[in-house]
């Protein structure tokens, strides 16, 4: 990935592959939302499914949060 596209998957999406994990084993979720932005959405295909999260606000101070992690993760 370019340095643009890590950081939005990791800052903006949340998503980020636990690095004292083997073989992508798991994954850490933690978006974080941008007042600028009405939405965004991420996603990650790994050796064991896609990982994905979005959110959208709602309104003013209500997120809505969706995040998919394969079974076996």
């Amino acid at each position: 990935f370019s340095s643009g596209e890590t950081w939005l998957m990791q800052s903006l999406g949340g998503i980020t592959l636990d690095p004292g994990a083997v073989g992508f084993s798991r994954v850490l979720l933690a978006p974080t939302p941008a007042v600028q932005l009405q939405w965004a959405n991420a996603s990650l295909d790994t050796l064991r499914g896609t990982v994905s999260s979005s959110w959208l606000w709602q309104s003013p101070g209500k997120l809505h949060v969706e995040a998919h992690i394969p079974p076996n993760m």
